[in-house]
């Protein structure tokens, strides 16, 4: 992948972001100042500095996992939905997935489950992030990246198309001609994005910043 050549490495490593405290909000805006700067220039992050960097953006810690259990209905369903999770996540992992989607429905009672966390988390632990780190970076990125779009309404799945849907019209003029005249609603496009941010259908994981 082209974030992983050797000047890429020097780069990142240049910009030392481990002086970053996470628990300072001040530092966690500097630091994410830097790495869009890195990701623009490098077209992504090296995997050996996710672990450091991806909980310092989230701005959280580990948190323990709730030790109650989710109504049987969102069992039912998070069993159902672990199997269907994209087996390069998930493989060896199973039990953990169910674990954190359980702990999160628990924790967000409001939104319970839904299709697409599971993928989500499946990347986490894939990366080598433990339960207690995968839940607390769900849980922050649940509500500050993708916030409403795993409600049981998709407020934010809507909401997030139809800021899509006006920068279509205002910077990709013909594609939205096109998308009108061949019938194709942008929801089609967005709905696996917000879901999933595009995790379901990676082709490799060490692509991915």
């Amino acid at each position: 992948a082209p974030q992983e050549v050797a000047e890429a490495h020097v780069a990142w490593e240049a910009a030392e972001l481990t002086r970053y405290d996470s628990s300072d909000p001040g530092a966690t805006a500097a630091a994410r100042v830097v790495v869009e700067r890195l990701l623009l220039d490098h077209c992504g992050m090296p995997l050996k500095h996710r672990h450091r960097l991806w909980p310092l953006l989230l701005g959280c810690r580990p948190l323990p996992l709730p030790s109650l259990e989710p109504p049987a209905k969102v069992i039912e369903q998070i069993d159902a939905d672990v199997p269907r999770t994209r087996h390069s996540l998930v493989a060896g992992r199973t039990a953990d997935l169910r674990c954190v989607l359980r702990s999160l429905s628990v924790h967000r009672p409001e939104i319970g489950y839904a299709q697409g966390m599971n993928q989500l988390a499946a990347v986490f632990l894939k990366l080598g992030f433990d339960n207690d780190m995968t839940f607390s970076m769900m849980d922050a990125l649940m509500q500050d990246l993708v916030p409403g779009c795993h409600d049981p309404d998709l407020h934010g799945l809507f909401r997030d198309t139809g800021v899509a849907d006006i920068l279509i019209q205002t910077f990709l003029p013909r594609h939205a001609l096109a998308f009108e005249s061949a019938g194709i609603e942008v929801l089609w496009f967005t709905v696996d994005y917000f879901l999933t941010l595009g995790s379901a259908g990676a082709s490799h994981l060490g692509k991915a910043g």
